[in-house]
């Protein structure tokens, strides 16, 4: 199915702009067999087991049993500080959850922008359950992309049970559809309210866009399972269990005339893409093959962006608007200012091939990009005044 190149004809971007009160975040086995449900008689979460595939579940098991052992792999995240007198504190900040073997949890960025933004200030924790006790463990901010709002950590404690994931949102032949249910586990307010559940179901198939905090998020799942401050991170599960996104943010408003009560998610499908080769370069504990996004070089904004902030060009075009090439960059002298991005491909495909992505908006563009790493040679489809032409470029 030619996913990209239909979504045009039934997506939907809708600003809910003035109207937020959550930017959730901001409050100051063992044989490798499978997870930790594996062995029924068994709740080893101390270490004693190898987690190296996911929770493990099985067509018979009950909502409460998966949520049992999802239990596991939720995180609780902080900020740690140290005073001047050397002693240090500690204040939640959201939710997380491990998608992977090793200790790797997937969060929002709006959880860990304040380390990004001053990294010798604050320093991470993880807070897992592991069946007996709540356990602070060091964690390693591994990669953050503040478009995508999405970030992957390491836990200093690696054998944390991980959750299976699955792009029910982009990529797919097996898109979720309205009134399909889904549930939330995370961590809404510290140990006090660890391992909140709730459930609902995709109030549409039409993706959203939401503005809060002076930035623009696209591409967002609506449902309707509650979540509240502090739910950042957490994950969005389908009814099989399999984790399809982090909630992101919710809406509400005094106002008659405003939306409320509404409830979004980040999908997780770049986290599917770029995770093992993430963890690759994380395990030789070597800084200078820290994993890299492919990057192409430019500055842009679409026409999303364009609708809420005055300074940017007013157009209609559907596509990335390229601002400026950057000098070094991957697009020097192949693209210019004032061209659309509005395709993306393999290098040897063309329009009608299966990697083809239709780039209408700016997280189109940075999901086909998440396929690839840097160093590959892809084709970017670009309109030019009334012209359409395309380029072969080495992602840097």
């Amino acid at each position: 199915m030619k996913f990209w190149k239909n979504f045009c004809k039934f997506s939907l971007c809708f600003g809910f702009a003035f109207v937020m009160i959550f930017s959730f975040g901001c409050s100051p086995t063992g044989d490798g067999e499978g997870g930790p449900n594996s062995d029924p008689n068994s709740n080893n979460f101390n270490g004693n087991t190898s987690y190296t595939t996911p929770i493990d579940i099985q067509s018979g098991d009950s909502r409460a049993d998966i949520v049992e052992d999802y239990m596991h792999a939720i995180a609780s995240i902080y900020y740690e500080t140290t005073a001047t007198d050397g002693k240090k504190s500690q204040s939640f900040n959201g939710s997380g959850v491990a998608v992977y073997a090793g200790g790797y949890i997937a969060t929002n960025w709006h959880v860990i922008s304040e380390v990004v933004y001053y990294p010798n200030k604050y320093n991470l924790k993880v807070e897992i359950w592991d069946g007996e006790e709540f356990e602070m463990h060091d964690a390693q901010l591994l990669w953050e992309n503040i478009n995508f709002d999405l970030a992957i950590l390491k836990c200093e404690y690696a054998n944390i049970p991980y959750v299976e994931m699955a792009d029910r949102w982009i990529d797919t032949d097996d898109r979720i559809r309205a009134a399909e249910e889904v549930w939330t586990l995370g961590s809404p307010y510290s140990e006090s309210l660890f391992g909140t559940y709730s459930s609902g179901y995709v109030s549409s198939p039409l993706e959203r866009v939401s503005i809060a905090s002076d930035r623009v998020y696209e591409s967002l799942i609506q449902h309707s399972a509650n979540i509240s401050n502090g739910s950042s991170g957490s994950g969005l599960f389908d009814s099989a269990g399999k984790l399809i996104g982090l909630n992101t943010l919710g809406i509400n408003s005094t106002s008659a005339k405003a939306a409320n009560g509404l409830f979004f998610a980040t999908p997780i499908f770049p986290i599917i893409n770029i995770i093992g080769e993430i963890s690759t370069l994380a395990e030789d504990n070597d800084p200078h093959t820290k994993y890299s996004f492919p990057a192409i070089g430019v500055t842009g904004h679409d026409s999303v962006m364009a609708e809420y902030y005055a300074d940017l060009n007013d157009f209609e075009d559907k596509g990335v608007y390229v601002a400026s090439v950057s000098n070094p960059g991957a697009c020097l002298g192949k693209l210019a200012a004032g061209d659309f991005i509005v395709g993306l491909c393999d290098k040897d495909a063309n329009e009608e091939s299966d990697s083809f992505f239709k780039i209408e908006k700016r997280n189109d563009l940075l999901y086909a990009l998440s396929k690839y790493s840097s160093g590959d040679e892809i084709k970017i489809y670009y309109k030019r005044g009334s012209t359409y032409n395309n380029v072969i470029i080495t992602l840097g």
